[in-house]
């Protein structure tokens, strides 16, 4: 489980039951679809 913020600036707030290299591996994974991410919870939102 974790968390991740996106804005304004990518920062973890928690990954708990991952391994040091999974962390990393999944922080390189948000970084490059960082603008992606934001975008669809935008997309996502704005019909609420």
């Amino acid at each position: 489980m974790g968390k991740i913020w996106l804005y304004p600036d990518l920062r973890v707030q928690y990954l708990m039951n991952f391994k040091k290299q999974e962390q990393l591996a999944i922080l390189d994974i948000v970084e490059e679809h960082q603008n992606f991410l934001i975008q669809s919870w935008y997309e996502y939102f704005e019909n609420d």
